[in-house]
């Protein structure tokens, strides 16, 4: 990046000429993240209302086009880590969020749990154990006083006010107990998302459900309730794992639907927008 030509591009910015602001920032775009810290000290020392709201626009949109990015490569790469996967989603609402802090706050509550979880002795007593750790000492659990909060898919935002939605509860669950040797794996279904405990073929011994603090169901329960929602038709006894890439486009569809509610156009639209990058790798 040549810092006097992008400093250059950067005081164009005030210019009124609409022409000349959409050259500048489709400039300023296509020299990616780069920019945004030179951005952030023109926005800084700049006076004018008009120019910062310009900064902030220009700021928004190389951000969204780094978690364009971001998740192509997640996905060209296998998509195996989950919490990547989730990072992506919530720069929708949160563009600078950074994963290295994101993956420092897992770790910390991670470094609580897993010995007592790895020393126990068998899958009941481990989820147990993540039950006390996750919805007793850590105390997460359902935003039901804002259930509709696009923030609600987000795990940025779950670790800091402890509240989610059951996908952002699954996901945090999933990696902590993957972390402490769990073979935990989300399952996907119509109206929420649950987790299995698998075997080493990948078949659930048991589930659990996040939502309601982390007890255990059966089967049974399952394909009862399964049953009983519309246009749902059984296609085996089994409820498997989904992949990670299910997960999260459920969190960013979850999301896209909130966004509805809180007439935010250009999130909304940036949700869609990962989610077609989504559908797009998973038909190549």
């Amino acid at each position: 990046m040549e810092f006097k030509r992008v400093r250059a591009l950067i005081r164009l910015l005030d210019d009124p000429n609409k022409i000349v602001f959409e050259a500048v920032r489709t400039a300023l775009l296509r020299e990616g993240i780069g920019v945004v810290d030179l951005l952030n000290e023109e926005r800084q020392s700049t006076t004018d209302p008009g120019t910062r709201h310009r900064i902030e626009q220009v700021i928004d949109r190389v951000q969204f086009t780094q978690a364009q990015d971001l998740m192509v490569e997640w996905l060209e790469d296998g998509s195996d880590d989950l919490l990547f996967g989730a990072f992506i989603a919530a720069k929708v609402q949160n563009p600078n969020l950074e994963f290295a802090h994101l993956n420092e706050q897992i770790n910390r509550l991670w470094r609580q749990l897993y010995l007592p979880v790895k020393e126990a002795v068998n899958p009941n007593e481990r989820i147990g154990l993540m039950n006390q750790f996750v919805f007793g000492q850590f105390g997460f659990g359902k935003n039901t006083a804002d259930p509709l909060s696009p923030r609600n898919s987000c795990l940025d935002s779950l670790l800091e006010t402890k509240l989610g939605n059951h996908l952002s509860l699954s996901v945090l669950y999933t990696i902590l107990g993957q972390r402490a040797g769990l073979p935990l794996r989300c399952v996907s279904l119509p109206k929420v998302m649950i987790i299995s405990y698998v075997d080493s073929m990948e078949r659930p011994l048991l589930y659990l459900n996040p939502s309601q603090n982390g007890i255990i169901i059966s089967l049974g329960d399952i394909l009862q309730y399964l049953q009983r929602q519309e246009d749902y038709v059984a296609e085996s006894q089994t409820v498997m794992p989904c992949s990670n890439v299910e997960v999260v486009r459920r969190m960013l569809l979850n999301m896209s639907h909130a966004l509805q509610h809180s007439d935010n156009e250009t999130k909304m639209r940036d949700a869609q927008t990962l989610i077609s990058i989504i559908d797009k790798n998973e038909n190549l």
